[in-house]
């Protein structure tokens, strides 16, 4: 799906696609696209590389209440399955019926424009007033995400605020799909070093070396570090906040058959490194405290 333009004049415009509306943000040196359900970007590009950053599948569905597979998806308040997080996120949340990877990414979230000028803007969104009627534990959790847009790249930033009176735990992540033309071209530097826990094979490993690409990746690091991304056409860098952990996951050719919105070759197009709080890095927040994860992305 192709989006990519730049206007000589800065330009947000609200856009229909398909059942969703987004917004078009075009400016003279970068461009985005960000879907108001699950706050989420799904096109994102500069001047100096001007093909999406980010991957799109071809088959996505923009349909009301179907997360969408590409861009950045938000993760919260759970990473992954309930089931599977740490036991007192499972003590702060079994009483709600969360899907896998949480809700966030299914509600429309308002926008207001905070700041802009010819070179940059940021965005900001929030969960109205009425979502937390229908899913109670957004009276107690309450999420602002903050877009800043450029032509040096893109920042994101959740910040989560405890509103109710006793703690909270919850898992995260800011599910970045990237686009690359030929995963078995592709590596990430930056993991050298640094244990991770394979979801595959439940087992404890450390990395040796860059990551590359030649079967199927499910792993959560536990580093904090500035990780780069290397594909055939550029390479990024990635600067986290609020977290320790980043999980890295390409499906591969057999799970690539068995997902949604997704082609057979699609995993040879994409890879995801998340910036998140999972696995042994879940937050705990104390009534009234706030705990902002966030993500910077440039050219390297």
């Amino acid at each position: 799906m192709q989006f990519t333009q730049f206007s000589a004049t800065p330009s947000i415009q609200t856009i229909p696609l398909g059942d969703l509306a987004a917004l078009s943000v075009r400016f003279p040196e970068f461009c985005a696209t960000i879907v108001l359900q699950g706050a989420q970007i799904i096109e994102f590009a500069t001047r100096r590389h001007a093909t999406n950053w980010l991957w799109l599948g071809e088959q996505v569905a923009f349909q009301r209440g179907t997360p969408i597979r590409g861009g950045v998806p938000i993760c919260l308040p759970i990473f992954g399955k309930l089931s599977d997080n740490p036991t007192s996120v499972q003590a702060s949340l079994n009483r709600y019926d969360l899907p896998k990877h949480g809700d966030a990414r299914q509600h429309i979230w308002q926008y207001q424009r905070i700041d802009q000028n010819n070179t940059a803007c940021c965005l900001s969104f929030t969960l109205p007033d009425h979502v937390a009627q229908i899913a109670p534990h957004w009276q107690i959790l309450r999420p602002t995400l903050t877009m800043t847009l450029s032509g040096d790249g893109l920042a994101i930033a959740l910040r989560v605020t405890n509103v109710g009176d006793t703690a909270v735990s919850f898992s995260q992540a800011l599910h970045s799909y990237f686009a690359t033309a030929d995963i078995t071209h592709t590596q990430v530097t930056g993991l050298e070093g640094a244990p991770f826990f394979d979801s595959l094979t439940g087992q404890g490993h450390t990395q040796h070396g860059a990551l590359t690409f030649a079967q199927e990746i499910d792993r959560i690091y536990r580093v904090a570090t500035p990780l780069r991304l290397h594909t055939p056409e550029v390479n990024l860098n990635l600067v986290s906040r609020g977290s320790a952990s980043s999980v890295l996951w390409n499906p591969w050719q057999a799970k690539a058959r068995t997902l949604d919105q997704f082609l057979p070759d699609d995993y040879t197009r994409m890879v995801c490194i998340e910036t998140a709080n999972a696995w042994q890095d879940s937050v705990n927040l104390a009534a009234g405290a706030c705990h902002t994860l966030g993500v910077m992305i440039g050219l390297a």
